[in-house]
């Protein structure tokens, strides 16, 4: 009996010191600071109306690298473009097939911001300018122009 009486104190004590030590340690979720996207979607003009419109194929590659962002991708409405972090000036090049395709320039505003110790540094990324090759795109206009994880339609592309 005295040995059960002892195991339930030693129980009663132990239980809630493993528990505080448990429970202490902090743990930072830095996914709400995710890296920053130009979020597009994909519209037509039907003479003044504005339609959204739908890619059959494309693939999206960053110039002068082997990055591929989008590879091959069906039925495209809407795109999440990174923004270089090093440069201000991202240009990504868009494959509709083997012979057409686009050249965008992003230019871009980096402002790094210090989220915390766990998480370190952050970007903020504005869109200052947009420039294209016009071979299947009509147009691209700003409508939001910082860069973020909130959803929020950054760039219009408007097709032909």
């Amino acid at each position: 009996m005295k040995k059960l009486l002892r195991l339930i104190l030693l129980g009663l004590i132990a239980y809630p010191a493993i528990n505080l030590m448990v429970s202490c340690s902090e743990e930072e979720d830095c996914s709400a600071t995710s890296r920053p996207m130009a979020h597009c979607y994909i519209y037509k003009m039907s003479g003044e109306k504005v339609l959204n419109d739908t890619l059959d194929s494309l693939t999206i590659k960053t110039l002068g690298t082997d990055s591929v962002i989008i590879n091959n991708q069906k039925k495209v409405r809407e795109i999440f473009l990174p923004l270089k972090y090093v440069d201000e000036t991202t240009v990504l090049v868009f494959h509709y097939s083997k012979t057409l395709r686009d050249t965008v320039r992003i230019y871009h505003t980096n402002t790094p911001y210090f989220v915390s110790m766990d998480c370190g540094y952050q970007m903020k990324q504005k869109i200052d300018s947009v420039s294209y090759s016009k071979h299947a795109i009509q147009s691209i206009k700003i409508n939001n122009s910082q860069a973020g994880t909130d959803g929020k339609e950054n760039l219009q592309l408007f097709y032909k």
